[in-house]
């Protein structure tokens, strides 16, 4: 365009017609000196296409997306980072997808706020078609909280005991046949035998209350 322009930094001038003086530049322009790209002078990209290639054992950022001062132009308030060192995106207000999220060979990954311990949760699908939930720290058991109602159409296996707070509605209840009493002494419950135990009848089903038995079927 026409007029003086003084300024330091290598930049692309797309033009100028909104200058009105020589010490004034209000033109779109392209910078790269701290490696970010920014359009000035208000205006907007309609239309780009964007690819960054960087050298092996480069440092610093491939994309920042963030809020500047009007005045100096220092950046104080980054949104979106990624950083050659990692090449992790980085949203810091949240991440919202309009569409599928796809993820190949790889987990969710959950940061919770820092309490006694530092822990992570991890949520992964496996090649047996498995979908994991486990924990960075073995010894803190994983508690998968459900505000609202559970629906599950298939079968539910458990490794470990079911504890209920409330009552128990099932359309039928099947015990299968065990060789020997399972109820720990200080305990009430029932069961099945198969038979093997002394005392006990093939199919016979029984009540243990604190160590004294009580058949039911009889």
């Amino acid at each position: 365009g026409d007029g003086l322009v003084v300024d330091h930094r290598p930049l692309i001038l797309l033009e100028n017609d909104r200058s009105f003086s020589p010490d004034t530049i209000k033109a779109d322009l392209i910078s790269d000196v701290p490696r970010r790209f920014y359009v000035a002078a208000g205006a907007e990209v309609t239309g780009s296409k964007l690819r960054a290639h960087f050298h092996s054992g480069e440092k610093g950022r491939a994309l920042e997306v963030a809020r500047t001062d009007p005045e100096t132009g220092r950046v104080i308030d980054q949104l979106v980072v990624v950083d050659l060192s990692d090449g992790v995106l980085e949203a810091r207000r949240g991440l919202r997808s309009l569409g599928d999220v796809h993820l190949y060979e790889s987990a969710l990954v959950f940061h919770p706020p820092a309490g006694e311990v530092e822990l992570a949760y991890e949520v992964a699908g496996t090649s047996d078609g498995t979908l994991r939930v486990s924990s960075t720290n073995p010894e803190f058991p994983i508690t998968l909280g459900v505000e609202g109602h559970v629906a599950v159409s298939g079968d539910v296996s458990l490794g470990g005991k079911l504890f209920v707070a409330g009552s128990i509605d099932p359309t039928d209840l099947q015990l299968t046949p065990q060789e020997r009493n399972p109820v720990p002494p200080s305990a009430h419950g029932i069961w099945v035998s198969d038979g093997t135990e002394a005392g006990t009848a093939k199919g016979g089903l029984y009540y243990e209350l604190l160590g004294k038995r009580i058949r039911l079927d009889a």
